[in-house]
């Protein structure tokens, strides 16, 4: 699909990305727009997929694609009269689509939602430095104005939405309740990294936190001159997806001459942490030596219930007499406008946006331009206090003119004298036409955690639960960043390479189990497996190179000891036949027991000789800084080439051996 589907993201970079990166940039930048898009012949590549089975409707098919790209696209941008190009566009993302509703006709979905779990990784290199020098910072704007635009378009809870049957309508696949909200208390850091080391070696860090979930992202305060600041922090984040997701908090070091430093972060499984229902805890930071983060977090349902409003309002005024926390969850669907009056009657027909206003917090549907009769539909949500004495206030505007075309306020305590907190209709526009109208759905929900987190004091976590849950905790987010990335229908992955070998429609779970340890492949049938070290590879022979490609996606489970700290991996890969051994290794990465190294090598082989090689790998920690030191060996895995078929590309976890197995 790659080379025909060019057209359509050239068309959105023009009339969705690049209006809004000019809209974020700084005003004297507001020049920007794109000159040339070249996508390229290169598609992303897909490293793994995941195929839910459990907590999907039988209306559903939900699946999550591991998304890599680093093509040959080629991008030329133009900013206050110089020219820049873009190249070198990498991005690694985890993609999400749901195919819902099913239905009996082809093409057997009824609709197609496709959005990023959470913000994904993107680089990229501008060209023609000797302009871009002339204009200061302007790479890092870009890289923020990218991924924000990126963020707005397609990132949790932003999604893309496809109509694929006419008796679908998009409001029914649009307009879906969040699954709740997590309120996230930042109390503290331990032990953190000395990012700003004086002349004796003394020296402290200025560290914030960054909470992110899904493009919501939440900063705390800069506590200056302290490695075990205290934050007292609170967010609150709405969840759409459980499964998959994870909050994400990155610690930082403000540094005002330069870029700021990184101080570990911590990824939390959201299933995980609503199995729970409370989780308050001290957790070891990641990719970093030394460091640990108090976090306490509640999970909040959402409820129908106005008889428990009361409840929870006093609730949130006696957790935090700083911070005004939510009781309850306001989803606005905008579907569309009728009979909009033109802004004079000179003018033609506007160009009407709607701004809706709830309390502090303020959004703007996109612009449809030359209508009286827009159609939205677009989803909004908002935190709100206590919806007994707040509002929402509707501002109709024409982008063109920019004047108003109509307004009207909807108290939000009408909603909790109606059937299912909700209405679904037409609201006349004052200072409008005569027939001039809007119609909402709007649907409250109360946010209601469990009750033996309510009735919980707040305490912060002791020392001696620090000491007592430390591994487990440890265990958890590591557990929680492989489910991110191990395909879970494996068994079905395996069986689809096995049964041509054993030559049989049918393949006994016995076999297929035999199969799989017999090449090396893992098992993830239990808890006890998933724990164990792998590393994935893609092996493929190119006929037309001559060449065994080798890519090395990325190690989990590590083991390494605490008082050694966290290890340097790089992988070795020694391709070998009889006596003849060739050596080539990956980059290292810096402080962690899961590393990402998706790097690429090749090895020139003749392909009637390829049955009798055999892939030696073995993953090693780099020890300190000196050039002659061999690195510790952590695990290491033998694969045997001749019983795969490399005429097409094979992604496999393989089991990594230790010196203890």
């Amino acid at each position: 699909m790659w080379p025909y589907i060019g057209h359509y993201v050239e068309d959105l970079l023009r009339t969705k990305v690049e209006p809004s990166v000019r809209e974020s940039l700084p005003s004297y930048l507001r020049s920007f727009r794109f000159e040339k898009i070249v996508l390229g012949d290169m598609p992303p590549r897909i490293g793994g997929v995941k195929v839910y089975e459990e907590n999907v409707g039988r209306d559903e098919i939900i699946m999550d694609l591991e998304i890599l790209y680093s093509g040959d696209s080629n991008f030329l941008v133009g900013v206050k009269g110089f020219k820049a190009g873009i190249k070198d566009v990498q991005l690694h993302g985890k993609l999400r689509v749901i195919m819902k509703p099913l239905v009996k006709q082809i093409p057997f979905a009824g609709g197609v939602t496709v959005f990023f779990l959470s913000c994904p990784a993107i680089d990229f290199n501008l060209t023609n430095l000797a302009d871009v020098l002339d204009i200061p910072g302007l790479s890092d704007i870009l890289h923020q104005a990218v991924l924000d635009q990126l963020s707005a378009l397609m990132v949790l809870p932003n999604k893309i939405y496809v109509s694929l049957v006419e008796d679908v309508p998009l409001r029914l696949l649009k307009f879906v309740p969040p699954t709740g909200v997590l309120r996230i208390k930042v109390i503290a850091g331990k032990d953190l990294k000395k990012a700003d080391v004086g002349m004796f070696g003394l020296g402290s860090s200025d560290p914030y936190a960054v909470v992110k979930v899904g493009s919501q992202e939440f900063r705390t305060s800069v506590v200056e001159n302290s490695i075990n600041p205290q934050w007292n922090y609170y967010c609150e984040a709405v969840v759409d997806q459980v499964e998959g997701q994870s909050v994400l908090i990155d610690i930082m070091d403000k540094d005002p001459s330069s870029k700021d430093d990184f101080l570990g972060r911590i990824s939390l499984n959201i299933s995980t942490l609503i199995a729970e229902g409370r989780s308050c805890a001290w957790h070891r930071l990641q990719d970093i030596k030394t460091g640990k983060i108090n976090v306490d977090i509640t999970w909040l349902a959402l409820s129908e219930d106005p008889e428990s409003l009361h409840a929870e309002v006093m609730y949130t005024k006696s957790l935090s007499s700083k911070t005004s926390l939510s009781s309850a969850l306001l989803l606005v669907f905008v579907d569309s406008a009728k009979h909009l009056p033109n802004a004079s009657q000179a003018a033609s027909e506007p160009s009407p946006l709607i701004e809706l206003t709830v309390g502090a917090n303020k959004v703007c549907t996109s612009v449809k331009p030359n209508t009286n009769d827009p159609v939205w539909e677009e989803n909004f949500h908002f935190l709100m206090a206590n919806p007994e004495n707040e509002e929402v206030v509707v501002q109709v505007k024409d982008e063109k003119s920019e004047k108003p075309l109509g307004h009207c306020v909807i108290p939000t305590n009408f909603l909790l004298k109606e059937k299912g907190l909700q209405l679904d209709q037409p609201f006349f526009l004052k200072d409008s036409g005569s027939e001039s109208q809007i119609i909402l759905m709007l649907h409250l929900k109360i946010l209601k955690s469990q009750t033996t987190a309510a009735e919980r004091p707040e305490a912060e976590v002791s020392e001696e639960k620090d000491d007592s849950v430390q591994e487990e905790d440890k265990g958890k987010e590591e557990v929680s960043k492989t489910s991110d990335v191990v395909p879970p229908s494996l068994e079905d992955v395996v069986l689809s390479t096995v049964t041509p070998v054993l030559d049989s429609a049918k393949v006994s779970k016995e076999v297929l189990d035999e199969s799989i340890r017999h090449r090396g492949f893992v098992s993830t049938t239990s808890t006890e497996e998933k724990e164990l070290p792998k590393v994935q590879l893609t092996l493929r022979y190119s006929m037309q190179r001559n060449k065994l490609i080798v890519v090395v996606h990325k190690v989990v489970n590590l083991p390494y000891k605490d008082e050694d700290g966290l290890p340097d991996p790089y992988v070795k890969v020694y391709l070998i036949a009889d006596s003849k051994e060739t050596k080539q290794k990956t980059h290292v990465c810096q402080n962690t027991a899961n590393p990402v190294f998706d790097e690429t090598l090749e090895y020139v082989v003749n392909s009637a000789d390829l049955s009798s090689y055999t892939l030696d790998v073995s993953v090693n920690s780099k020890q300190g800084n000196y050039v002659f030191t061999r690195g510790k060996e952590l695990g290491k895995a033998t694969i045997d080439l001749s019983i795969i078929d490399l005429n097409k590309a094979h992604t496999e976890w393989f089991n990594l051996k230790t010196k203890e197995d």
